[in-house]
């Protein structure tokens, strides 16, 4: 991005990479201490992010303050995973197809589908 990051700008990243995770407003707003009307205000007048919201913002979406302000960049594979999360996968990886069965079933019953 050439020029300074406007409300409405900030309002549009944040939109896109709410997109990108299949995540909304409030998954936010449960995840950091952000009050829910900070962002609707922003979204109803334009008004430009504190330094604090921006931050809160990056952290609960799992991105670097650098990371939010390229717009240029493309999601690369395992981008928007935890360490956590690429440990399991690559464990997973690992198993062979039984053990891969019982290991989603196993999954599956822990979250409840």
């Amino acid at each position: 991005m050439d020029t300074l990051m406007t409300g409405k700008d900030f309002i549009a990243r944040l939109d896109e990479l709410l997109n990108e995770r299949c995540m909304s407003e409030s998954d936010i707003h449960k995840k950091v201490k952000l009050s829910s009307g900070t962002i609707s205000k922003m979204r109803s007048n334009g008004s430009n992010p504190t330094f604090r919201t921006i931050q809160l913002v990056c952290i609960a979406l799992g991105v670097s303050l650098s990371e939010f302000f390229d717009t240029n960049k493309k999601p690369q594979n395992g981008d928007y995973f935890s360490e956590y999360e690429l440990e399991l996968v690559a464990l997973s990886r690992k198993a062979n197809p039984e053990q891969k069965g019982r290991l989603q079933a196993y999954a599956e019953g822990l979250v409840g589908n």
